[in-house]
């Protein structure tokens, strides 16, 4: 009787145990999708206690996510799992609104009122279908970005390079070749600004575009 009891505890076990496995894998192929980098498993951290605690899913550098993983089949989560959660978070020094709580299944109703953001098991499947999407809208911002930065540091090296030739021909202390140089300077800016501005509208005029067509 003993060794049956024994081993209907460790079937259990195993098969709870598969079922996180699953779920947090899933999650991390979702977060890849997303373009989250790097996406870790099973981090273990520790607190300014000395305590380690273990992150189911850790995804991202600069502005990490700290996910948690529970698939418990048609049980609710209670509020109390997300509420340790909430505590082993703020035990390790991390905002509660980088944390993220995932289930198949679905919350009590106070587990989704308490500064945790919740996925239960019909928004993780929303969630599944649209990571290639919201990849691709990363995508565009990260490009967006760094066209706006390049631009930014082309137009300002123009400027300087104007500087330097308009005052190597004039005296700094002459009024009307500082006059004449401020003006070339406010001209040339609008100029750029003008271009810049409708750059930018073409630009997002197309990407709205390919994103529609892709969309269909």
């Amino acid at each position: 009787m003993m060794m049956r009891f024994v081993y209907r505890a460790y079937a259990t076990f195993s098969n709870t145990k598969a079922r996180g496995d699953h779920l947090e894998k899933r999650v991390q192929r979702i977060l890849y999708k997303s373009l989250y980098f790097p996406v870790r498993r099973n981090i273990l951290m520790r607190d300014k206690h000395g305590n380690l605690s273990e992150i189911d899913v850790k995804a991202g550098w600069l502005f990490p996510r700290y996910v948690e993983c529970k698939n418990y089949g048609s049980m609710s989560v209670p509020l109390e799992d997300v509420a340790k959660f909430k505590e082993v978070l703020r035990l390790l020094g991390i905002p509660a609104r980088r944390g993220l709580f995932v289930t198949t299944s679905t919350f009590s109703p106070r587990a989704t009122t308490i500064g945790i953001k919740t996925v239960d098991g019909t928004q993780l499947r929303q969630w599944e279908r649209r990571a290639t999407m919201i990849g691709l809208m990363r995508i565009v911002g990260y490009t967006f970005l760094v066209g706006l930065i390049s631009g930014a540091g082309i137009m300002a090296r123009d400027l300087y390079e104007m500087h330097q030739t308009h005052m190597n021909q004039r005296w700094p202390w002459d009024p009307k070749g500082l006059d004449a140089h401020w003006d070339t300077l406010r001209r040339y800016a609008r100029t750029q600004q003008a271009k810049a501005n409708q750059a930018y509208t073409r630009y997002r005029k197309t990407i709205t575009d390919t994103i529609s067509q892709w969309i269909k």
